[in-house]
């Protein structure tokens, strides 16, 4: 099921989900070189802090497992606190050219060499115990969009697990996952 639809309103509407894997649409403090917000197809948060902890103090699932860059994982991890849910571990993306070469160099804030997918659970559930890798290396598409295998293989392993999930993204439409995808509204 693809759904458009602002993460606020799908919050609100308390469906419940297993887990939710989520691509937040991340403000950063740009430096230059930086990306244009007007070049984007959506809303850019006003506050990350304010926005992940509304997020982890409303939405109605299990495991969050949400993609963020190297320089706002505090954030992340900061906006978890008071809430029913706990880190508890990171997966590095590696990304590589289309030419299988690893990118270098800590980049600026939204164009760094790695990304992160940091996996949260709401008190008193089992752990995860998926059998996965916590590096992955694959290739780097256009903006928002985060490593198609990988995210297939991590899905296909939850709902493999009896799993109910959804992927909450700012972007592209991604038709080849598993699982319910909601995403967040254009800009009018």
């Amino acid at each position: 099921m693809y759904i458009q639809k602002d993460y606020l309103d799908f919050i609100n509407m308390g469906v419940y989900y297993d887990y939710i894997l989520i691509d937040p649409p991340w403000r950063f403090n740009n430096k230059l070189p930086f990306l244009n917000e007007y070049q984007l197809k959506y809303n850019l948060w006003d506050d990350n802090i304010k926005c992940m902890n509304y997020i982890f103090s409303n939405i109605n699932c299990k495991y969050l497992l949400c993609w963020g860059c190297n320089s706002i994982i505090n954030e992340i991890i900061e906006s978890s606190k008071h809430t029913p849910f706990n880190y508890k571990t990171i997966v590095t993306w590696v990304k590589t050219t289309i030419n299988g070469k690893l990118f270098y160099g800590l980049g600026n804030t939204f164009r760094n060499s790695t990304e992160q997918l940091l996996v949260f659970q709401k008190d008193k559930c089992k752990p995860l115990n998926l059998n996965m890798r916590n590096v992955v290396i694959e290739p780097c598409g256009k903006r928002t969009i985060k490593p198609k295998k990988f995210e297939k293989e991590l899905i296909d392993n939850l709902n493999n697990k009896g799993y109910k999930g959804c992927y909450i993204f700012s972007g592209n439409q991604i038709n080849e996952l598993n699982c319910d995808c909601i995403d967040i509204m254009d800009k009018e």
